[in-house]
């Protein structure tokens, strides 16, 4: 089965056109969307850079994606604590206090960055150069693939300093946002991206392709409001935590985009039908007229999306494209992954580079075994508990006086 009979592009909604306003603030700014492309082709399973990419052709693209996974929510608080009964009645858990924190540690980040490079104007010149003349030119394309390959992994795995560097530069110009319309996630761009260009410029753009993957339970995956009401919603959860002052402090725009009605399901995804959803998402960034796009998920989409990307990408830490790749690692709550990817008409997204900055890590994924046993042993140590506290017994094991 070709990529393209799997991955099916599925057009944003027009009805984003139609966008009620919410009280007391102007229209958001409209997405652009271009022409619709489809991906057909053969999988990657080299480690040879220059060998892995496609043959060059007149639709060829090299775009900067930047991933960012939301900050800590009450659900994966209630899951550290083994605690989600009482989450169950509810759907679209916002972040916690923690979460908001880690949000704005992260901005504080980026932020003290962009200073520090604004504070050097010529070195940053220098940087946009080197990264503009390492770009695929006339269209997307070099003379020969793999020479462009080669060019632009020698580059970046000369020192991590280089790389991240590259990649923080890249971070300060990304040109449009786009986000999962789970509130988490919208509460993450809100929080985190205040006061970057693009999202002082645009606004973010949701997304529903970039939701999370639904298992079975998963009542964090299921939406509680669409359209205008989203952002209504996501700032009315951070006023619970922060105030009414947070309103005046995060000022960043939500677009709707195609969340317009209800774009949740109640059921566990399929595994055909998140495959067909993570190549509509690359679809759609690859006909995304911006070349640098910063996309804010969640750990199970991003994880499952890029992880057959990844094989044979560089990176200064030669570890990071084996993690990804085994698909077995995922983000940091509030940690951002940035990934030069290279689309083709007739291939499937190719990760070229990759790098975690401002202090971003990823996280062992516990199997669904290791889970149940871990689960398991804490619920007969709860049980142990109160049935010796029943007959008397202190937790040593000898009997009360």
């Amino acid at each position: 089965m070709s990529w393209e009979e799997t991955h099916p592009f599925k057009a944003s909604s027009a009805e984003s056109d139609n966008i009620k306003v919410p009280p007391g603030r102007p229209p958001p700014p409209q997405p652009s969307v271009g022409n619709a492309r489809r991906f057909s082709g053969k999988s990657f399973s080299t480690s040879d850079l220059g060998s892995a990419l496609p043959q060059e052709g007149k639709d060829s693209k090299r775009k900067t994606i930047f991933f960012l996974r939301h900050g800590e929510s009450l659900w994966n608080e209630a899951q550290k604590k083994n605690n989600v009964g009482k989450m169950i009645l509810n759907h679209d858990h916002p972040l916690n206090a923690k979460g908001i924190v880690q949000c704005e540690e992260f901005r504080s980040k980026w932020t003290f960055a962009a200073r520090k490079r604004d504070d050097n104007p010529e070195e940053a010149r220098h940087i946009r150069a080197k990264s503009n003349a390492a770009r695929i030119v006339s269209g997307g394309t070099l003379q020969k693939n793999g020479e462009w390959a080669a060019k632009i992994k020698a580059e970046h795995d000369q020192s991590k300093v280089a790389l991240d560097t590259y990649f923080e530069t890249k971070f300060f110009d990304a040109q449009t946002i786009v986000v999962s319309p789970l509130t988490r996630a919208i509460q993450t761009a809100i929080v985190c991206l205040e006061g970057h260009p693009a999202a002082v410029q645009s606004g973010v753009t949701c997304m529903t392709a970039c939701r999370e993957i639904k298992g079975i339970g998963g009542f964090d995956c299921i939406g509680s409001v669409s359209g205008d009401e989203m952002e209504i919603h996501a700032h009315a959860e951070l006023i619970k935590i922060l105030g009414p002052e947070s309103m005046d402090k995060y000022t960043t725009r939500v677009n709707p985009g195609d969340a317009t009605k209800e774009w949740w399901t109640k059921f566990k995804d399929s595994k055909s039908g998140t495959t067909r959803r993570i190549g509509d998402f690359w679809d759609q960034l690859y006909k995304h007229e911006a070349d640098t796009i910063i996309v804010v998920g969640h750990s199970n989409f991003i994880r499952k999306a890029i992880a057959e990307t990844a094989i044979g990408a560089g990176s200064a830490d030669k570890e990071l494209p084996e993690k990804l790749a085994e698909g077995t690692y995922k983000l940091g709550n509030a940690s951002l992954l940035a990934a030069d990817m290279f689309f083709s008409n007739d291939h499937p997204p190719q990760m070229v580079t990759v790098a975690l900055l401002f202090d971003s890590f990823l996280t062992k994924e516990e199997g669904a075994r290791t889970k149940a046993i871990t689960k398991a042993k804490s619920a007969a140590t709860k049980a142990k508990s109160q049935i010796g506290s029943k007959l008397g017994f202190s937790k040593k094991g000898n009997p009360e006086n």
